[in-house]
């Protein structure tokens, strides 16, 4: 069975000769940097133990998503109890109180929420089987 339990063994797959995401070989003129996944703000700084982390690619992969980790990291912090940042806010949720009840409701007003859920859970994959098989994940999987 395939496991990473060891930090020795998140050490090992930390530096893949492929990005997760794009799937292409490194060369060594490639900009690149190091993704969490999950992102390490989805967790209590308690939680962040033996992080998963593999190289992407720089531009192209790793940059256009960096904005969906904050909106993730601020999403998760709400059940962690934490206030939002009105400056920093990247949630943009609107509340209105239902007429008939009463109860207060919260919206999302900027975000395709659908959207960036399918979006992280294809990426969680790819990094995910990337770690477990050393591989990048098939085309059109």
């Amino acid at each position: 069975m395939i496991a990473l339990s060891l930090q020795n063994d998140f050490r090992e797959i930390r530096d893949l000769s492929f990005c997760y995401l794009g799937g292409k070989q490194f060369h060594q003129w490639d900009a690149t940097n190091h993704d969490h996944v999950p992102p390490k703000s989805i967790f209590k700084i308690a939680d962040r133990n033996i992080p998963l982390k593999l190289k992407v690619h720089k531009e192209g992969c790793h940059s256009p998503i960096y904005l969906d980790d904050e909106v993730l990291g601020q999403l998760i912090s709400l059940f962690h109890g934490k206030q939002l940042d009105e400056q920093n806010d990247k949630l943009k949720i609107d509340f209105f109180q239902k007429e008939d009840s009463g109860r207060l409701l919260a919206a999302f007003t900027t975000y395709n929420n659908m959207h960036l859920l399918a979006h992280w859970l294809q990426r969680w994959l790819k990094e995910f089987h990337a770690a477990l098989f050393r591989s990048p994940i098939p085309e059109g999987t």
